[in-house]
């Protein structure tokens, strides 16, 4: 676990993702931190700060991925009854948007970097 709820809630300052729901996310954020980092933090004894916010926004923005996956509706009107479903976004645009995410907390740590060295 590269974050635990507790770095979710009082150093992220995340308030979307229920407890119960964390470790499901943080798990997804993990595999994806690690598809981006070529697992660089698999074996480090201490997980960086950075990192540990990227876990939180990724997972917080998969939570509501899936929150909106599952509705399907993007808004609603009850007065002249009118329903607007959402387009899914493509896994591409989606991958765009985790690695961006990634960028914004891992660019100064030489974690993204993709050579040897």
């Amino acid at each position: 676990m590269y974050a635990t709820f507790e770095d979710y809630t009082k150093d992220f300052f995340g308030d979307i993702i229920p407890e119960e729901s964390f470790s499901k996310y943080e798990y997804k954020a993990r595999l994806e931190l690690d598809r981006f980092t070529f697992g660089r933090l698999k074996g480090l004894q201490e997980i960086p700060t950075e990192a540990k916010q990227c876990v939180c926004e990724i997972a917080e923005y998969l939570y509501c991925e899936a929150q909106k996956s599952h509705s399907g509706i993007s808004s609603e009107s009850t007065d002249g009854y009118s329903v607007t479903y959402q387009k899914e976004k493509s896994s591409n645009a989606i991958n765009r948007e985790l690695y961006q995410i990634a960028v914004k907390h891992l660019a100064t740590t030489g974690l993204l970097y993709r050579g040897i060295g």
